[in-house]
């Protein structure tokens, strides 16, 4: 589209797809900021970096909530083998748990005597 845009019989046409880009890319990724656009080449070239970030930024998010799940899983697990069923007000707890709740109660299994002293 912007090779078949560069000609200089689109220049209105160019002219109003930047101006439209413009007015929706802040629509389409709120939170996002973006450089000001000259060109449709300019626009096209930022566009295809972002979306490369943002594929980056959502992998890396990704990577990040399948550690949690993981590490989620793993102190259930224990909690289950080391005291048998877990009440679900405490299942709950677990599955809202942070990174840094979840590895202090990853530490404590080893050591707390019932779930309720694990969860104290």
């Amino acid at each position: 589209m912007v090779k078949w845009l560069s000609g200089p019989e689109q220049a209105g046409l160019r002219r109003a797809y930047l101006e439209w880009l413009r007015r929706r890319l802040p629509k389409w990724f709120p939170g996002e900021t973006f450089p000001e656009m000259h060109d449709l080449q300019e626009a096209y070239e930022m566009i295809t970096n972002r979306f490369e970030e943002w594929k980056e930024r959502q992998r890396l998010a990704g990577v990040a909530q399948g550690r949690l799940d993981g590490e989620r899983t793993l102190v259930l697990r224990q909690v289950q083998h080391r005291f048998g069923t877990v009440p679900p007000t405490l299942r709950l707890r677990l599955q809202n748990a942070s990174q840094a709740e979840l590895e202090h109660l990853a530490d404590r299994v080893l050591d707390a005597t019932s779930v309720d002293d694990l969860f104290q």
